[in-house]
């Protein structure tokens, strides 16, 4: 039989020749009954407040778990960005290396255009002069 405060404060014993004094046992009676009672209400409250603590325990697995995939989805996007910067950073480098040596070669293709102008003109001016 499970017990109850109501079953307790109910409970009826035998008597017999010279048995318990009935009022002393019906106030021990009632005494247990009501400690009885205040310890399963403690009990079920602290059942239900066991319930909250893993209903939440659950709820912060499920939040770290979601923040633990933002923060790798997250790393992969910044390492991306920062290979896709690399990779942006090379290419412009390559297209300033190649324009530079494209001045140069017009560069010193003026140098030698303006070198055979001088050239001639030096002739002429020889020419000229005889």
């Amino acid at each position: 039989m499970k017990f109850t405060a109501l079953n307790i404060k109910n409970q009826e014993f035998n008597t017999g020749l010279k048995g318990y004094n009935k009022e002393e046992v019906k106030a021990f009676l009632e005494r247990l009954s009501d400690e009885f009672e205040i310890l399963q209400l403690e009990n079920e409250k602290a059942r239900k407040e066991l319930e909250t603590a893993q209903e939440k325990i659950k709820n912060y697995s499920k939040i770290e778990k979601h923040l633990q995939n933002a923060l790798v989805t997250a790393q992969e996007s910044s390492s991306k960005s920062v290979e896709s910067a690399k990779k942006q950073t090379a290419l412009i480098v390559r297209e300033a290396e190649l324009k530079a040596n494209q001045m140069i070669e017009k560069a010193k293709e003026d140098a030698n255009s303006i070198r055979e102008s001088v050239v001639k003109l030096e002739r002429r001016k020889k020419l000229t002069h005889i």
